[in-house]
């Protein structure tokens, strides 16, 4: 089982546009929350208790 799935923005000006500078950015399927880079451990550990 995998945690999660990359997705690569370099071939979607739409995704470039969104994301850009955030990269990497996880995102939350369950509620689509987002942390931006850059994000230390406790930013981490509570988004992903959230």
């Amino acid at each position: 089982m995998q945690d999660f799935d990359p997705l690569w923005i370099d071939d979607d000006l739409g995704l470039q546009a969104r994301y850009g500078d955030r990269i990497p950015v996880l995102r939350r399927e369950d509620t689509g929350a987002e942390l931006d880079w850059p994000f230390g451990v406790d930013a981490l550990r509570d988004f992903l208790r959230a």
